[in-house]
């Protein structure tokens, strides 16, 4: 037989279509994001923050540009980090010359480091390491897992407590997405 149905509806395939389903439905469900830099954040000379939320206590190095991001307190980006529709949880750290987004989602307590890539459609949880000019893309980091420096996921679930070396390229396809799986 079949059955309509009706509303929204997506086929969970991959981590890229995870996170456009959460992203749909979070954006019929949330009312838009407020914006406005709270008097208590410290943003450097010459850091560009249009259309961004940043809370109380985040701090936006100089050289900064930041395009509809939600910067929550605590946060620390330093100097020419560059991030479009990126949601950076407390106590993260972003290293100087990194790159996020669009739709990333750095978890609380993350630490990314410099020259970093991170995204598009990339989380990278609570206290996840990120080392220096690695990659993350179509990608989710689960809690405490970490990226060595240099290495590239596409397309991976790196699952809690997960490590993969420096220097390691792991890639699966959109419609095969590998999972490490940490004991």
């Amino acid at each position: 037989r079949a059955f309509e149905l009706r509303g929204y509806w997506e086929n969970i395939t991959d981590p890229e279509t995870c996170l456009r389903m959460n992203r749909n439905v979070l954006s019929e469900v949330l009312p838009p994001p407020a914006t406005g830099i709270d008097p208590g954040a410290e943003i450097a000379e010459g850091a560009d923050v249009p259309d961004c939320r940043i809370e109380a206590g985040a701090v936006i190095g100089r050289g900064c540009k930041l395009r509809g991001c939600r910067v929550a307190a605590g946060a620390r980006l330093q100097a020419n980090v560059k991030a479009d529709y990126a949601e950076i949880q407390a106590g993260a750290t972003i290293g100087s010359g990194s790159l996020l987004g669009p739709s990333v989602s750095i978890g609380e307590g993350a630490v990314i480091e410099s020259d970093a890539r991170i995204g598009p459609n990339a989380s990278v949880g609570p206290g996840c390491v990120v080392r220096e000019r690695a990659s993350l893309s179509s990608a989710m980091m689960f809690e405490s897992s970490e990226l060595g420096a240099r290495a590239a996921l596409v397309n991976v679930v790196l699952g809690r407590g997960g490590k993969v070396n420096g220097g390691e390229r792991i890639t699966g396809m959109p419609d095969k997405v590998i999972e490490i799986l940490a004991s």
